[in-house]
């Protein structure tokens, strides 16, 4: 039976040297896939290109080649030959260790479900900005079904940080706002948004939110069921506030 807490820590520091937007969109999509195939005992992983074509969302296995030697390329990851396998180890760069920054992306109910693969290319880059630039310990995120909660004052930096444009931005808040992995709202100056980060799932396609501190991947709260297809999900302090009808406007 597949472990529900095996996740790959996708390091805060991926996206402020600007590593995460250099690289184009299967390795981006690439990377939590052969993260979370990772046995940390050894470093390793050996997921074939079929598994990592299916769970990346990308069938065309140029683009899978393509991604993966953009990976190597960018040091994020060593690819060795052991006979008719190939095999993965992540680098200083792609691994997050102890007590450093992170956001945690699931393999059971992120990349084994496909909820990954079914994002658009600008929604995966987008994502893990938005969840490694939130807070675990916001108040607001104590207090509501977040994981974290993120306030984005600059548009521009968050543009920068996931490598899309602009407008591939607001498209991407959009899709992520509607998949209920992203919501956001006005507080004052600035935009809010809490972060919301499938973590387990049973056998009834429930999954079940985990708050968990970005330290130890032991310490797990388990928190509320919510149903990912058809939950809104609505903080006490966002309940008196409108949201608007579409992302790209609430940010003029």
């Amino acid at each position: 039976m597949l472990d529900e807490n095996i996740h790959y820590r996708l390091p805060l520091k991926l996206i402020n040297s600007y590593t995460w937007a250099e690289l184009n969109y299967p390795a981006r999509a690439i990377l939590p896939v052969i993260g979370v195939h990772i046995d940390l005992r050894v470093n390793r992983a050996r997921p074939g290109i079929k598994l990592i074509s299916r769970l990346s969302g990308y069938s065309n296995r140029e683009y899978i080649r393509n991604g993966i030697n953009d990976l190597i390329n960018h040091n994020l990851i060593i690819k060795r030959k052991e006979g008719r396998h190939s095999i993965y180890y992540l680098t200083d760069l792609s691994f997050s260790k102890q007590g450093s920054s992170y956001f945690p992306i699931y393999k059971k109910a992120m990349i084994i479900s496909r909820k990954w693969a079914g994002l658009t290319p600008c929604e995966k880059s987008l994502y893990p900005v938005l969840g490694n630039k939130a807070k675990v310990n916001d108040p607001e995120a104590l207090e509501s079904e977040y994981h974290a909660v993120g306030y984005i004052d600059k548009i521009k930096k968050y543009v920068e940080w996931s490598g899309v444009s602009r407008r591939s931005f607001y498209n991407a808040c959009e899709g992520l706002n509607h998949k209920s992995l992203i919501e956001f709202w006005e507080d004052g100056v600035f935009y809010s948004y809490g972060c919301l980060c499938p973590a387990v799932t049973n056998t009834d396609g429930v999954a079940i939110r985990v708050a968990m501190a970005k330290v130890s991947p032991t310490d797990v709260q388990i928190v509320s069921p919510i149903r990912l297809k058809s939950v809104k999900i609505v903080s006490p302090i966002k309940c008196a506030k409108s949201v608007p009808r579409s992302i790209s406007s609430f940010f003029l």
